[in-house]
């Protein structure tokens, strides 16, 4: 992010940071507002300086779970996409391991709740796909 600024505030670093702030602020409310209507969050990827920042100016840090720290250095688009996509996919493995989770939960709990015998089975040749945790075998 650049800031065009007057000469006269120029030289200023209370200026800038005040400015930094004041956009920082601004990128919050509008992701705020989003999180409220969608219930998402949001992964940061910026300099620590301007995360923490964002830190100090918003209400709501929750919203804001992961970041990866930059620098000014490296920004072009493939240096700011990996990190993206390693936070995209983790958050994935999180969202999938939790609903897998909750299936077998189910499952677990309608059998025990009938007192019939349950087990689970999980097929080798996936091992480490998702798809293990829905391969599920209820012995009746």
């Amino acid at each position: 992010m650049y800031f065009k600024e007057h000469s006269s505030n120029g030289s200023d670093s209370g200026h800038l940071d005040n400015r930094v702030r004041e956009f920082l602020n601004k990128v919050d409310k509008t992701l705020v507002k989003v999180h409220q209507e969608t219930n998402l969050k949001c992964g940061v990827i910026c300099t620590e300086d301007n995360f923490s920042r964002l830190q100090q100016v918003t209400d709501q840090p929750e919203i804001y779970p992961v970041f990866d720290g930059i620098d000014y250095n490296n920004v072009a688009p493939h240096q700011i996409s990996a990190p993206a996509w390693r936070i995209v996919s983790e958050m994935q493995k999180q969202r999938s391991t939790a609903a897998i989770d909750d299936i077998t939960s189910n499952i677990a709990w309608e059998v025990i709740s009938k007192k019939e015998e349950g087990g689970f089975h999980h097929a080798e040749r996936n091992k480490g796909n998702w798809e293990d945790g829905l391969k599920v075998k209820v012995l009746i």
